[in-house]
């Protein structure tokens, strides 16, 4: 696009001013109109998290990070399914001492990870396998 504008200016002005002038211009304008402010505010807006499914997403995954010692009790656990946003499981494991993982494991997985002597946790968004709702060594965690 932007060889397009300078393509086309070199063609029409022999003046150097006068085409870096244009260009600048050409490339703004439609830089502005490409722009749409509604959105960028609306993404961003960190007073209305009803809008804002991800600051939503944000502000809940932090909720139940905090809550987090009431259901894991200061044990040694590996949370599962910490899929709240990209990266989830790094803010999990940043602000509290436990693992975390994105995805819901197999049943082999647990296994494994009993058998290193965790225990399991995982994140309840109501899509959980029967292996893992069945198992009451698991805790699961409720997410509204």
């Amino acid at each position: 696009m932007f060889a397009f504008i300078r393509d086309f200016v070199n063609r029409v002005i022999t003046s150097l001013c006068l085409k870096t002038i244009l260009t600048v211009s050409l490339i703004a304008l439609f830089g502005f109109k490409l722009l749409n402010i509604s959105q960028i505010h609306s993404n961003h807006d960190l007073n209305n998290p009803s809008e804002n499914g991800n600051r939503r997403n944000k502000i809940t995954e932090r909720i139940i990070i905090n809550n987090l010692p009431k259901y894991l009790c200061d044990e040694q656990y590996v949370i599962f399914n910490t899929r709240f946003a990209q990266g989830g499981n790094v803010t999990f494991m940043f602000y509290s001492d436990y693992v975390a993982y994105r995805f819901i494991p197999t049943e082999l997985q647990c296994n494994e990870v009993i058998a290193k002597g965790y225990k399991i946790a995982i994140l309840d968004f109501g899509e959980i396998p029967e292996y893992i709702r069945s198992n009451s060594e698991i805790v699961k965690i409720p997410v509204d």
